[in-house]
């Protein structure tokens, strides 16, 4: 089995152990294994007699290389989202890896080419998609320049890992900052790239990778002191009170509800789709449901944000047009992102003989997949 983010290394252990002293053989086990460290111990416990890494290898295929060379810091460490699973077993196509971007692509990407000859590129913004565009872009040997506004790197990353059981990504966005000082990346933060700056380096390129704003809708009482965004609720900038109305349950919506629930609040999600959770994986939102639902939360599935105020929200069930008033003292958008495309039409303006590429959440809403594989390939293809 392929365990979801939420499991722990060594979770099953005992059951290895098991095999090894009823056994007069050599037992080779798997334990959700994601550091070369942990596996040393499942050795020295005497838990198996060699260890097995699946989705590890998929994820960074020099781990053992990485290891052996006392550079763990460097390994890019399987964040258990089974996006492998979900391309092969509920889409029908072929693997890929959520951050590795040439998992199963190899042959397509055999050569990374050496010819940046230092001419210079800025990358602006330090999430997945800055990350990786600006590492492999100086792998090249371009001279890069990273520009962030806040004052760390990680971008959504430093978001997505807020939620309970997420601490994988955190380790992702280290391993990420890691490869970014050993490729030589110039990196500012607490520093918004303005046109004027970027013209003044007289750049090659510019890569754009500022991300994306909440999707807020145009409706009655929407900018009321009571309505709020999941990023928001998350990074822990803001703290709704009472009874919460979470609007979208996608991922974010379920992990943000769940995140309240455990700090006390009465949670009622509304979602326009017919199942909470549509679009998830099962295996993942199985899994958020098992810790979500215990709660018991109100669900209204098929039912569509129509108002807020002082109440609450009013919302149409879509199936027989009738309307609902909801009582709820705080509310939630959970309702994904749209491109932040200012910086990008400014610059094409001012600078229009440029190679400006635009990647990540700041070309379309996505997921971590989409945004490592974007940095990936304009970096890889960038000329």
């Amino acid at each position: 089995n392929c365990e979801p983010f939420s499991y722990q290394t060594g979770w099953k252990k005992h059951v290895a152990k098991a095999y090894k002293e009823a056994l007069k053989i050599p037992v080779i086990a798997t334990n959700t294994i994601k550091d070369p460290d942990f596996a040393e111990e499942l050795l020295n416990e005497g838990i198996c007699d060699f260890v097995g890494l699946g989705r590890s290898q998929l994820a960074d295929p020099y781990f053992m290389e990485k290891a052996r060379a006392g550079r763990s810091d460097e390994i890019r460490k399987c964040i258990g989202c089974l996006y492998c699973r979900e391309r092969v077993l509920r889409d029908g196509m072929p693997i890929r890896c959520a951050i590795n971007p040439i998992a199963a692509r190899e042959i397509d990407f055999s050569e990374l080419k050496k010819d940046g000859h230092g001419r210079r590129v800025a990358v602006i913004g330090g999430g997945p998609a800055g990350m990786e565009a600006a590492q492999i872009l100086a792998q090249r040997n371009f001279n890069v320049t990273l520009f962030e506004k806040e004052d760390k790197l990680g971008g959504t990353l430093n978001i997505a890992d807020k939620p309970p059981l997420k601490d994988k990504l955190t380790c992702l966005r280290d391993t990420m900052i890691n490869q970014l000082k050993k490729a030589g990346v110039t990196v500012q933060l607490q520093h918004p790239a303005g046109v004027q700056e970027i013209c003044s380096m007289k750049p090659t390129g510019v890569v754009v990778a500022c991300g994306a704003k909440p999707i807020i809708p145009n409706m009655p009482g929407i900018d009321g002191n009571n309505v709020y965004t999941a990023e928001a609720v998350v990074a822990g900038r803001v703290k709704p009170k009472g009874r919460i109305a979470v609007v979208g349950t996608g991922l974010t919506g379920l992990e943000t509800a769940e995140l309240l629930c455990q700090q006390g609040h009465k949670v009622l999600l509304v979602e326009m789709a017919s199942e909470i959770g549509p679009g998830i994986f099962p295996a993942i939102r199985n899994d958020e449901l098992s810790r979500l639902l215990p709660y018991n939360p109100d669900i209204y599935t098929g039912h569509r944000l129509l108002e807020v105020n002082k109440q609450g929200v009013v919302v149409e069930k879509l199936s027989t047009g009738e309307q609902l008033s909801l009582v709820a003292d705080s509310i939630v958008l959970a309702l994904g992102v749209k491109p932040d495309t200012e910086i990008t039409d400014a610059l094409v303006e001012a600078l229009p003989d440029v190679n400006i590429r635009t990647i990540g959440d700041a070309r379309r809403g996505g997921r971590i997949a989409d945004a490592i594989r974007d940095g990936f390939e304009v970096g890889y293809t960038f000329k």
